[in-house]
């Protein structure tokens, strides 16, 4: 029911108004199962040919929500498997340049973490969310930045975590 909003944050979506139950199981079917299956394809494969996967999604958010500004830079999201925040937030530890948060600004109890259960903690693989604050990635360059960022620490945090 929440895939669907039809207001957010006080501010309404006119396409998402007035559906039928049959558009939303339409929806439902075109743009939700499509991806749902993909991606459980792409991890089956990825087990047949012995290739080891991570599961790690990405998202931004709103600087301003609920009428309250959210300073933080990154979210680290988990659900019950916390292995790879906790070694995520290791690593964040380290940085200066930007602030991290664990479960934040969303949570397991949001409903966020629907992807990271089904695909990641089900099949026992390190699995993450990371919310940038969208305010950041405003040009190519910022994005450039943040890609590196989180590249960098994913790849340390996996390394730390195959040491030991």
């Amino acid at each position: 029911p929440d895939a669907i909003v039809t207001e957010s944050d006080n501010i309404a979506v006119p396409g998402n108004a007035g559906l039928t139950a049959e558009q939303r199981q339409r929806r439902y079917k075109e743009i939700y199962m499509p991806f749902e299956g993909a991606i459980e394809e792409l991890l089956k494969s990825r087990k047949a040919g012995g290739i080891h996967s991570v599961l790690v999604t990405m998202h931004s958010f709103t600087p301003f929500y609920k009428g309250r500004q959210r300073h933080l830079d990154l979210g680290v999201l988990h659900d019950s498997d916390t292995r790879l925040a906790d070694a995520l937030m290791q690593q964040s530890r380290q940085e200066k340049a930007f602030s991290t948060a664990r479960n934040e600004p969303y949570s397991p109890a949001d409903g966020v973490t629907h992807t990271l259960v089904r695909h990641g903690v089900n099949n026992g693989l390190l699995n993450v969310m990371f919310e940038v604050r969208n305010d950041l990635l405003g040009d190519e360059q910022s994005q450039m930045l943040w890609a590196q960022r989180l590249s960098s620490m994913l790849n340390n945090a996996l390394e730390a975590i195959a040491g030991r």
